[in-house]
C-alpha cells in the first residue's frame, strides 16, 4: 500500500462535523439512563485502525486515516489522524464527552446521554427496522464478519460487522450512481486495552465552546454557521447550570 497521506486541516473540520451529532444529543438507538448505558456499552477492549479511500475518475485516494478504541470500563475514543495532527472525540463511561483539537491544543467538554446503538445478533448484525439486509459472511483481520446492505434513492452502503465481537465495525463502503465510491478498511485490529495515552487530554489544552476547535480560516457554510452557534449556545448553557 503507498504511504499514507492527509490534510490536518480537513481531518479537524471533518471530526468537528461527524461530531456535531453527538453534540446535538443525537446518537443511534433508545435513551437510555447513565447506569444502563454504561453496562451496555462494557465490552470486550480493542484497538482498531482505519483507512478511508475515495474513489472518482478511475483513482483511488486516502482521505484519512481514523483509529477508533474502547476500554473494558465502556469509554471511548475516535481519532481522525496522528497523535499530533487532528482531532479525537472521547466518550468516557462517566457521561463526559470531549471532542479535541490536538494540533491547536484545545478541547470542547460537554456532559451528554449515553445510548449506545443496539444490534441483534440473532439479525447477525442487520438493523432490519432500518432497512439493512445480512447478505454473507467474510473473514476481515481473523475476524468472523457480518456483510450487511442498506439501499438508498442516491447511494447502496455496505457495512462489515463483527459476528462474535458485538458487532463492532469492521469496515463499509458507499457506491453511488456516478460510479464514484468511498470505501473504509479496517489496517489492524487488537485485542486488549487499548494505549492510555489515546484517552489522555493534557491539563494545558484551553477549554472553549464546539466552533473554537474550527480550523483558523475555514470557510463555513450559512448551514454550518448557524448549526455551530445552536451547539454553541447549548455548551453554555450546560455550563451555566454547573
Amino acid at each position: 500500500m503507498a504511504p499514507i497521506t492527509f490534510n490536518w486541516r480537513v481531518l479537524v473540520a471533518l471530526a468537528l462535523t461527524l461530531a456535531a451529532g453527538f453534540l446535538g444529543g443525537t446518537f443511534r438507538g433508545s435513551l437510555v439512563s447513565p447506569s444502563a448505558a454504561k453496562s451496555l456499552m462494557q465490552a470486550e477492549p480493542y484497538t482498531a485502525v482505519f483507512a478511508e479511500f475515495v474513489s472518482f475518475g478511475g483513482k483511488s485516494n486516502v482521505a484519512s486515516l481514523t483509529t477508533f478504541a474502547k476500554r473494558s470500563d465502556g469509554s471511548t475514543v475516535s481519532r481522525l489522524g496522528t497523535a499530533t495532527r487532528g482531532g479525537r472525540t472521547l466518550l468516557f463511561a462517566s457521561g463526559l464527552r470531549v471532542i479535541t483539537d490536538d494540533s491547536l491544543r484545545r478541547k470542547s467538554s460537554q456532559p451528554v446521554t449515553l445510548a449506545p446503538e443496539r444490534r441483534s445478533l440473532s439479525e447477525r448484525c442487520a438493523n432490519e427496522a432500518a432497512g439493512e439486509r445480512f447478505v454473507g459472511e467474510e473473514q476481515i483481520e481473523g475476524l468472523r464478519s457480518g456483510k450487511v446492505t442498506k439501499s438508498g434513492s442516491d447511494r447502496e452502503r455496505t457495512d462489515w460487522r463483527a459476528l462474535d465481537l458485538e458487532c463492532v465495525s469492521l469496515g463499509s463502503q458507499i457506491d453511488y450512481p456516478n460510479g464514484e465510491r468511498s470505501k473504509t478498511e479496517l489496517v489492524a485490529f487488537v485485542r486488549g486495552e487499548p494505549d492510555p495515552g489515546l484517552f489522555d487530554v493534557p491539563n494545558d489544552y484551553s477549554e472553549g465552546p464546539p466552533s473554537s476547535l474550527a480550523p483558523p480560516g475555514l470557510v463555513r457554510s450559512e448551514q454550518m454557521k448557524k448549526r455551530d452557534e445552536a451547539l454553541d449556545k447549548k455548551y453554555f448553557e450546560q455550563r451555566s447550570h454547573k
